[in-house]
């Protein structure tokens, strides 16, 4: 049996780490070899590089708006990622390719399907992306994280299976809350934009933190991605809040154990990360994120209780404020919002993936 696959990731978090965890779980329970490919960025290299996964790295700029720089450097670059991962792809002669979504995946799912090698695919969101939706005809199989009638076409070969979410094994002891300044009899309120942070979602928050009431229980982990981190340490040391400031926190299972409550943008991952660790959450989506995807994944999780969606007019009208302020106060509604963010999805979709990966190749 050959034993080895290649992960098609993304350049973002969202398809970067249910890549990842794919490889860890192939790993550790079924022995199975992972390579992954796609436009890695330096941060995620270093991760893999310390967990020592072999990967390719693929040059793809993030999508043009301007017609002609979109036909000058996006398309050449996806069209050289292609012929990269084809002859990649041809040399190595994987059993599989998983594909986790977003244009970082396209090059290598497109070469497999050149080279007559089966490919899956993973899709995190409720409205799923381009990529996806060319690939879908000609995939063996599609992973869902929710019930989706885009591929309704495709239903014999589709699993409605949650998104990837693992549990890390934690030693978590006071001196964890020592070595960030926190404090365990408190509270915490985490906020947080998805692996490149949030700037405008940074700033809101510190600008509104002030006007905050009853603060005395509670403290703050703020994670804020790498280019917005100095901006927004300095702006704490003016607050009189017990607070943990990071620019990047890999992985995120520390702070999802201690948090009581969380401020977040609408990515499927991070949605389902909160969901997993029973975290409610007020979502502020990115508004300029495709198909305004983060709202729609948003909005299926408000409906099931888990989740407050919140747009920029609530902002405006300090709607935030006084919900923030409401949930702050009422610790029956925390936990009854955390039974049903928890109950959302599934929590075995990693195990239900890998197990048919394992399947496949060995068939």
């Amino acid at each position: 049996m050959n034993n080895r696959i290649v992960v098609a990731v993304g350049s973002t978090g969202g398809h970067f780490f249910p890549g990842l965890r794919i490889a860890q779980h192939l790993r550790e329970k079924y022995s199975i070899e992972t390579i992954l490919l796609g436009p890695i960025k330096t941060e995620f290299q270093n991760i893999l590089n310390s967990e020592k996964f072999p990967f390719v790295s693929l040059k793809i700029p993030t999508g043009q708006k301007n017609a002609v720089t979109r036909v000058l450097f996006y398309y050449s670059a996806i069209l050289k990622a292609v012929l990269k991962s084809f002859f990649f792809l041809q040399r190595t002669k994987p059993a599989l390719v998983v594909g986790t979504g977003s244009f970082g995946s396209f090059p290598a799912c497109m070469s497999a399907y050149f080279l007559g090698i089966p490919f899956f695919i993973n899709e995190q969101n409720i409205i799923p992306g381009k990529a996806n939706k060319f690939l879908g005809r000609f995939a063996k199989k599609i992973f869902l994280a929710f019930p989706n009638s885009y591929f309704q076409p495709y239903k014999t070969k589709t699993l409605v299976i949650g998104n990837l979410v693992k549990k890390h094994k934690l030693d978590l002891g006071e001196e964890y809350y020592e070595k960030f300044g926190l404090d365990i009899n408190k509270k915490t309120l985490l906020i947080f934009g998805g692996s490149q942070g949030a700037f405008s979602l940074n700033s809101w928050f510190v600008n509104i933190l002030n006007r905050v009431e009853n603060l005395e229980d509670w403290q703050v982990i703020h994670i804020t991605g790498r280019s917005d981190y100095e901006r927004i340490k300095k702006r704490y040391m003016n607050l009189k809040i017990r607070s943990a400031v990071l620019p990047f926190l890999y992985p995120l299972d520390y702070v999802y154990r201690i948090s009581d409550l969380a401020i977040s943008r609408g990515g499927a991952l991070s949605l389902s990360e909160l969901s997993f660790w029973g975290i409610p959450a007020l979502i502020i989506p990115y508004s300029h994120a495709k198909d305004n995807h983060q709202e729609r994944n948003a909005l299926y999780f408000q409906k099931k209780g888990g989740v407050y969606l919140l747009g920029q007019k609530d902002l405006e009208e300090s709607n935030f404020l006084k919900i923030l302020q409401e949930l702050l106060n009422d610790s029956d509604k925390l936990k009854s919002m955390s039974g049903n963010i928890k109950k959302i999805l599934p929590d075995d979709a990693l195990e239900a993936i890998c197990k048919e990966i394992q399947k496949y190749i060995k068939n």
